[in-house]
């Protein structure tokens, strides 16, 4: 049954990058990003620009050609890796809803593997023994550069294909702020939710709270709790009593004794100095 909640929650890998941005990733997303144009466009123009540079040398000792081979295979190889880590990662992700990736952690993984089997076919066509020395060779340069080009590819390249594919579901994820906490009436130690309340009134030096659960009565001052509220919150028609804005129908009565009529069919008095200042707010 947990399995069947945990599986009914979840909405992806959750995936942040270099620089922190954070996203969910599926497996519908992996096998559309996967096959696009600008993908291919990108690792293209990505490989072109190792090989005129000619980092590593391959064009002077292998010559052009194994140059091309050599870099377009390494390209293809970690792209393929980088696939397979983050499909694991998802189907992890299913199973350990709490788990989320890294991508640059991604990336060494991919750029060593393929680091060590380049390096291996490199030594093949050289004819020089596979050491230790020659399996990492270049492999700080290749980390460095696998991260510099996937960080560019995170923050350019990947967020308009997802919008091209995809567009009403690839949004920024944003969390969810809670709630913020109910405001409380403190009245002779004793804590009410403002938002529970309708009205309060004043008996000699006790006071009547009114709230939709039931009626209390406490020792206390009217002064004490109005200092506690805001306008936004009520009004005191009467030196006597408070009323809660959403527990009020109308203003009802005669022309010389106006009321306040509540919704649960109580009357509270409002004073004849009042009356106008009432029925602004009420307005307002």
């Amino acid at each position: 049954m947990t399995s069947k909640v945990q599986q009914d929650r979840w909405r992806g890998l959750p995936v942040f990058d270099a620089v922190g941005h954070k996203f969910h990733f599926t497996s519908r997303e992996l096998r559309m990003v996967a096959p696009d144009k600008y993908v291919f466009l990108y690792d293209f123009l990505g490989a072109a620009i190792l090989v005129l540079a000619d980092v590593h040398g391959y064009r002077e000792t292998l010559g052009p050609v194994m140059a091309v081979v050599l870099w377009y295979g390494m390209i293809l190889l970690v792209t393929a890796l980088y696939h397979v880590f983050l499909l694991l990662a998802l189907l992890l992700s299913k199973k350990r809803p709490k788990f989320f990736l890294y991508l640059p952690l991604v990336g060494f993984a991919s750029l060593s593997i393929g680091t060590f089997i380049v390096n291996f076919f490199y030594a093949l066509l050289m004819g020089e023994p596979y050491t230790f020395e020659m399996a990492t060779r270049h492999m700080f340069f290749n980390v460095a550069m696998g991260v510099l080009f996937e960080t560019i590819f995170m923050l350019f390249v990947f967020p308009k294909v997802m919008l091209r594919i995809a567009p009403e579901e690839f949004l920024p994820v944003q969390e969810t702020p809670a709630p913020p906490p109910p405001r409380i009436l403190s009245i002779a130690g004793r804590s009410f939710p403002v938002g529970d309340i309708i009205s309060i009134s004043s008996q000699d030096h006790y006071l009547e709270i009114v709230t939709r659960a039931a009626t209390e009565l406490l020792r206390g001052r009217m002064a004490d709790v109005l200092g506690q509220l805001t306008e936004s919150d009520g009004i005191s028609p009467h030196r006597s009593h408070w009323v809660a804005r959403n527990a009020i129908d109308r203003i009802g009565g005669k022309s010389g004794a106006k009321t306040l009529l509540l919704h649960n069919n109580t009357e509270i008095p409002i004073a004849r100095a009042r009356v106008a200042d009432v029925q602004a707010w009420l307005a307002g």
